[in-house]
């Protein structure tokens, strides 16, 4: 099995257990990918179709401090996710749930 098959059915069995308290769910659930240089189209490929929260999901990169803007979960993917969260430094009041490798 491939990594990013496994780590797709893993973000997978996580997120079905998150309950958000939005009071308006999103159109979409946007999972993030920090340091994309490291196989998020697997994941999106993977993740294609799967519905969390009663939205559809939707993997993007997030390349700056404001593409973090709307995203429910963010992975951290690279050896180094210290060094990926002090690059990205996430915006006090973002609300979202972080998964490193």
């Amino acid at each position: 099995m491939e990594k990013g098959h496994r780590k797709a059915i893993f973000l997978h069995n996580i997120l079905t257990f998150v309950q958000w308290t939005d009071a308006d769910p999103p159109a979409s659930f946007e999972l993030c990918v920090a340091n994309p240089n490291h196989g998020s189209p697997s994941l999106a490929q993977e993740l294609r179709g799967n519905m969390f929260d009663g939205a559809k999901v939707r993997v993007r990169q997030v390349r700056t401090r404001a593409d973090f803007k709307g995203c429910r979960a963010v992975v951290l993917e690279g050896s180094d996710s210290n060094q990926v969260v002090r690059q990205f430094s996430v915006p006090k009041g973002t609300n979202l749930i972080t998964f490193g490798d």
